[in-house]
C-alpha cells in the first residue's frame, strides 16, 4: 500500500510543476452555465416505430408473458 500511495504522491508532484497560467478553467468547474429546454411532457408520437421493434403487439400495446397466476 505504501508503494501504491507513493507512486500517487509523485504524479501529483509532477502535476504540479506544470506550468498552467495561461489555460482557462475547464467548463466542468461549475463555471458555465447549462443550456435548459422546456420541460414538456409529450407521447412522442412515435408509437408506430416504437411498436415495429417489439416482440408482439396487439393494437396500440405491447404484449409480454403473463408472470404473476
Amino acid at each position: 500500500m505504501r508503494q501504491e500511495l507513493s507512486g500517487i504522491l509523485g504524479w501529483v508532484e509532477q502535476l504540479n510543476e506544470v506550468d498552467i497560467t495561461d489555460v482557462p478553467p475547464m467548463i466542468g468547474t461549475g463555471l458555465a452555465v447549462p443550456r435548459l429546454r422546456e420541460d414538456v411532457v409529450t407521447d412522442g408520437d412515435k408509437r408506430d416505430a416504437v411498436l415495429a421493434n417489439a416482440p408482439d403487439s396487439v393494437g396500440p400495446y405491447f404484449t409480454v408473458p403473463k408472470v404473476v397466476e
